[in-house]
């Protein structure tokens, strides 16, 4: 990971802390280790690491909403929301745009 980007990282690193996901497609659901939480700007969204690559097995981190509200917030999202890397997840978060 790029310095700049590791140094914005940083900024939301938590200790990781599991968190049982629902699945929109089955009735499984999986744990995830949420690392990342904006807290900064109240978005309720983190990065998060999931072992079983949900979606494919090379996709394990996702970005997902880290405050429940309501029963839809604890599912895993869509595919467009899982990522090969740390870095390519965060890249694609709305915390990488915080400065550095």
């Amino acid at each position: 990971m790029p310095e700049d980007l590791a140094t914005r990282a940083r900024r939301y690193l938590v200790e990781p802390y599991p968190s049982e996901r629902s699945w929109s497609y089955g009735p499984e659901t999986f744990q995830c280790w949420i690392v990342l939480v904006d807290d900064a700007k109240n978005s309720g969204t983190g990065i998060g690491y999931c072992g079983g690559g949900v979606w494919q097995p090379d996709r394990r981190w996702v970005l997902l909403w880290v405050e429940i509200r309501e029963p839809r917030d604890a599912d895993l999202g869509q595919d467009s929301s899982w990522f090969t890397s740390l870095e390519e997840a965060f890249s694609e978060s709305f915390m990488s745009n915080s400065p550095a």
